[in-house]
């Protein structure tokens, strides 16, 4: 039986990964809430100027094939982990598999025309569809770290930890963990109250974060970082030597 699909397409943020515990290289797995699945593509190596275009197509009422095509090439030699992950929402009532593919084509560079199966996964929408078809993609830069995890284990409170090292000599990281996906930012002030640096301004998925603060140029002292997530804050300190 064929359903009405309504989908909406949210591509999130392709993150680099520092660590492998999770899922092996080029991993794909689904997460279900509801009428929406979030389909992840972990440890995808690539170079860090790539920047992907996504084609989402269903064929027939329980296939989706998602095709990822490079759009800048190998001209750069810095190559990294990401994480992607696109979120649809809406989708009809049924039995899905979902089949990833990787695009290299000679225009954007590639010595030839090449099309990689990356895998695929299968899950199940129970609940009827909820929304009218969108879609909005988005790539990070490879400055965050990130550790992914395939929606078992998530920590069951908001946290800040303590920043390492600690003092900073000019570099610190700074881990916290959610619950649940939340908008958050994370900040740094001076002891006068002044923001210095903003560190996170986005929404954030379930799992623990770790962002790096590189304060080079920013005078010896002692600061404070301060994180909002949904309802949780809290404030941190943290010393700088140079």
């Amino acid at each position: 039986m064929r359903h009405t699909i309504h989908l909406l397409i949210v591509l999130t943020t392709v993150l680099l990964i520092i660590s492998n515990t999770y899922a092996q290289e080029d991993s794909v797995f689904t997460i279900i809430s509801g009428d929406s699945v979030t389909v992840w593509n972990t440890n995808l190596f690539e170079n860090c100027g790539s920047r992907f275009a996504f084609d989402v197509i269903m064929c027939g009422s329980d296939s989706i094939i998602i095709t990822e095509t490079d759009t800048v090439g190998p001209m750069a030699n810095c190559p990294c982990y990401y994480d992607l992950s696109i979120t649809l929402i809406g989708l009809g009532i049924g039995d899905y598999t979902v089949i990833i593919y990787r695009q290299y084509l000679s225009k954007y560079f590639y010595m030839k025309d090449t099309v990689v199966y990356i895998g695929s996964t299968s899950f199940v929408i129970n609940q009827s569809p909820s929304m009218s078809y969108s879609q909005c993609r988005y790539q990070s830069s490879c400055k965050e770290h990130e550790t992914v995890m395939e929606g078992v284990g998530l920590p069951n409170n908001f946290s800040l930890e303590v920043n390492y090292p600690n003092p900073a000599n000019p570099s610190t990281q700074i881990t916290y963990t959610l619950p649940k996906a939340t908008n958050v930012t994370l900040k740094i002030y001076d002891l006068l109250g002044r923001e210095v640096a903003l560190l996170v301004d986005e929404r954030k998925l379930a799992g623990e974060h770790t962002v790096s603060w590189n304060a080079e140029g920013v005078p010896s002292g002692v600061y404070f970082y301060r994180i909002v997530a949904g309802d949780f804050i809290e404030t941190k300190k943290m010393v700088l030597i140079r």
